[in-house]
């Protein structure tokens, strides 16, 4: 049995305006700091101090092989993946993504 990205997003949706469920969800291409199997921490930027915490349950998640030079919290570099996410538009919005 299939599941839609609706089902796969489940109980968490947040309400629209006018009392409905939105299902929208959007692609983003992110840098991947931590992933606790739980939840990833990621950034656009690279830099883990503008890094944000999503859990898995709320996205998908797709490794796509390249790597980017990335600033840990304390200043010091490193090389870290590229990740694309599948988030809903609402949690991207919520925290500040989009």
């Amino acid at each position: 049995m299939s599941r839609d990205q609706f089902s796969f997003f489940g109980d968490d949706e947040q309400p629209t305006r006018n009392g409905g469920i939105s299902s929208s969800s959007i692609d983003l291409e992110m840098v991947l700091h931590y992933d606790t199997g739980k939840a990833v921490q990621v950034s656009d930027t690279g830099e883990e101090k503008r890094a944000v915490w999503l859990a898995h349950k709320h996205i998908l998640i797709n490794r796509n092989g390249r790597e980017v030079p990335a600033v840990k919290r304390d200043g010091q570099h490193t090389i870290l993946p590229v990740v694309t996410i599948t988030i809903p538009e609402w949690l991207a919005k919520k925290e500040g993504l989009i």
